[in-house]
């Protein structure tokens, strides 16, 4: 088994790694991806949370910021042409299912909404619970 090791700015990523779990979308998709990975190749993987002071030069990168880095160590990457395990096939159902509630989710906060229009004021709860 080989671990490998990485540092992160983001404790949620820290967080959803060690526990391979997560139900924020896509991240649940890249993370159903990289265990099925990890267990192919008998490797675990494990973040370490750090400040972002210490991480300038990460989130340089993520930003696109790349003038400080030398260009012969750049790996160019096409995802089109990465193979996944999983992800591929997951894709076109999650988005569905991911519309899908955010949809519903819409449709309840548009009708909580006409409640509160309404002026609801719920009974006090010393008329409907008095001790």
């Amino acid at each position: 088994t080989l671990t490998i090791s990485g540092d992160t700015d983001n404790r949620g990523n820290t967080y959803a790694v060690a526990k391979m779990l997560t139900t924020t979308y896509p991240l649940c998709l890249v993370l159903m991806e990289l265990a099925v990975s990890c267990r192919m190749k008998r490797n675990s993987l494990h973040l370490e949370w750090i400040p972002r002071q210490q991480n300038s030069e990460a989130d340089n990168l993520s930003n696109q910021i790349t003038h400080e880095f030398n260009a012969r160590h750049r790996v160019t990457a096409d995802i089109a042409n990465i193979k996944f395990h999983i992800m591929d096939r997951l894709q076109n159902s999650c988005d569905s299912l991911y519309a899908d509630i955010d949809t519903r989710k819409k449709l309840k906060d548009k009708q909580a909404g006409t409640k509160k229009k309404a002026n609801y004021k719920p009974d006090a709860l010393k008329k409907t619970d008095p001790w």
